[in-house]
């Protein structure tokens, strides 16, 4: 039996009550550090920025006023007047941060100070970089860290330094510690806050730590339900419903309430026809079909298709474990997926490009041709210039002629009607043909094309030329189109046992590693590639893969980014291992559901 763990309600909502409160108790105070603490030091500094700034600016007004009472100003007998001058005028401003105001003149000594006994010592103030950019027209500052400086007294400074008349600059300065004193009992706040917010962390994580003990189970089968759009049926090893969610009920057409606890059997559906839906889910023998189980890659889940007939579904069934925290197996979860809508939308899409591709395969075709006659002459002589266009107009055709076949193989190979005409085919001439086929492509492309032929003769399979050419003829032209001037293309073939491997190798772009597992989807093209090649139909190595798997063979790769790839081909020899008939995509589109 299935343990149960059963609270009384009032525990319940007193642990959730105290969690909310916890957590809002949290958010107030992260937001008072996000809103207050974090910023404060910028705003700070901005403010005694602008405070600064405005003492400076007011000290150059005065200076002008004093200057004009003082025409022939005289640094050691007026540089005293000066200071005092500035003391009266502007210094209330900034005094409560220690703060002072010094003029330089043009070469970097103090001309006035509001502390008298620099101006008389005659101090020589130039190295200070914030009063150099001063002195060159240029404002200077603390927001600049590199521009911050020691005083006299060996305090760090905060400071705004501004151009003044007569070339001279003046500078604002005020101690660091002074200016910020604000900043460290914002500090002070925030450090008690951060203490609050670890309490109440460490209480709310010890409560939830309790009450998780009580509400695992519960909490379990609430996250399988609320996180799941698909339908969800739980049972034990008995087959007996423990839970079902409101998608199951919807798609099955019952409600959890009649089936719960409910052993389900073989014979049950003959009790109650009603259930004859969850009877052929829990045993897919019994239903109209059912697909071979697939493993899902990096679990213990597998998935297989299920066609109900009451109500008429096409399921996507997963079949998973449940397991305790030791590991051990409590039950099984199985999650129902309708497909029936994907499947005809997956058929009507198919159509919808077959037809189109059909539509504009006679168009282009009568385009080409008559391209193709104006360019060979055949209705007159044309100019240079008439020509080029002409030429471009036709490779431009070409192309969207290879788009739409491409389209329109691809839409065949998924309705399993691409027509294959298997014959006894000689590999020997076969593969001399598409060699010397693609050594003037190779050739134009600055690419060395390499055939290394097997050392034995191969033997001649069961094969359809056309598409098994199709098939190898898109992986060269990759292999060409994507190796680099003098790079190498190596075109190899050779029988091993009841199999003959054919391996083409280029020391080109690569496939990215993290990009591999979809190199054989419909539209792929590496993102490496896209910068180097922007045309293509991404559409070639999903055919490849399709056409060698019709001949009963496999299609595998090896490939480093920036250094190469190389894909492997094997065609089985005894006609015995080659398809029978050609079938519908079934496990093609399972994978992109």
């Amino acid at each position: 039996m299935n343990p149960t763990i059963t609270t009384s309600g009032p525990a319940f909502f007193k642990q959730i009550r105290f969690l909310v409160f916890g957590f809002v108790a949290i958010l107030v105070l992260a937001v008072i550090n996000g809103v207050w603490v974090l910023p404060a030091n910028s705003s700070l500094r901005r403010l005694a920025y602008t405070k600064y700034k405005l003492a400076a600016h007011d000290a150059g007004s005065q200076i002008s006023i004093f200057l004009r009472s003082h025409p022939n100003f005289n640094s050691q007998t007026d540089g005293l007047a000066l200071s005092s001058f500035l003391q009266q005028s502007v210094l209330e401003a900034i005094k409560d941060d220690g703060g002072s105001i010094y003029v330089v003149d043009g070469d970097g000594y103090l001309v006035a100070h509001t502390n008298t006994d620099l101006v008389s010592q005659h101090t020589k103030v130039l190295p200070r970089e914030m009063v150099s950019r001063a002195l060159v027209g240029k404002e200077g500052s603390s927001l600049e860290k590199d521009l911050t400086y020691f005083n006299e007294k060996g305090e760090k400074t905060f400071a705004v330094a501004l151009p003044a008349i007569n070339g001279w600059a003046v500078v604002a300065e005020g101690s660091t510690v002074k200016v910020f004193a604000l900043f460290r009992l914002i500090l002070i706040a925030a450090g008690m806050s951060l203490g609050i917010e670890i309490l109440l962390i460490i209480l709310l994580l010890r409560n939830y730590m309790i009450a998780s003990l009580f509400y695992s189970e519960r909490n379990q089968r609430e996250s399988i339900l609320n996180s799941l759009y698909d339908g969800v049926i739980e049972y034990d090893s008995d087959s007996r419903i423990i839970l079902m969610n409101p998608k199951a009920e919807e798609l099955l057409g019952i409600r959890s309430g009649t089936v719960q606890n409910i052993t389900v059997t073989a014979d049950l559906a003959k009790e109650r026809p009603e259930l004859k839906g969850l009877v052929e889910v829990m045993f897919p023998a019994l239903a109209p079909y059912a697909s071979s189980t697939k493993e899902l890659p990096g679990t213990n889940a597998k998935t297989m298709e299920i066609h109900v007939s009451d109500p008429e579904l096409k399921l996507q069934v997963t079949l998973t474990q449940v397991t305790d925290q030791q590991g051990g197996v409590k039950g099984f979860l199985k999650i129902l997926h309708d497909i029936s809508r994907e499947r005809l939308l997956a058929r009507i899409k198919s159509e919808f490009v077959s037809i189109a591709a059909h539509q504009l395969r006679t168009p282009l075709s009568a385009i080409k041709w008559t391209l193709k006659l104006l360019i060979d002459g055949d209705v007159g002589d044309l100019s240079a210039s008439q020509l080029e266009f002409l030429q471009k107009g036709y490779v431009i055709n070409e192309r969207m002629i290879k788009l739409v076949n491409d389209l329109l193989n691809a839409a065949r190979i998924e309705e399993g009607r691409f027509g294959y005409e298997f014959k006894d085919l000689d590999l020997n001439d076969f593969f001399d043909n598409l060699y010397s086929t693609y050594i003037p492509l190779a050739q134009s492309k600055g690419v060395l094309l390499k055939f290394e032929q097997s050392t034995e003769k191969l033997p001649v399979i069961y094969a359809d030329q056309e598409k098994l050419s199709l098939a190898i003829s898109n992986i060269l032209d990759n292999a060409i189109k994507y190796t680099p001037q003098k790079g190498s293309v190596t075109f190899r073939t050779e029988k091993k046992g009841g199999f003959v491997e054919i391996a083409i190798s280029d020391t080109g772009a690569g496939i990215p590693k993290e990009e591999q597992k979809r190199v054989f989807s419909k539209f792929f093209r590496a993102s490496n590639v896209l910068r180097m090649e922007t045309e293509g139909t991404g559409l070639g190595l999903f055919i490849v893969r399709n056409i060698i798997k019709r001949h009963g063979g496999n299609t595998r790769f090896e490939s480093v980014e920036g250094d190469g790839t190389t894909f492997y081909i094997t065609l089985p020899v005894t006609r015995e291992l080659v398809p029978k008939q050609e079938t519908p995509m079934l496990e093609e589109f399972l994978e992109t559901i």
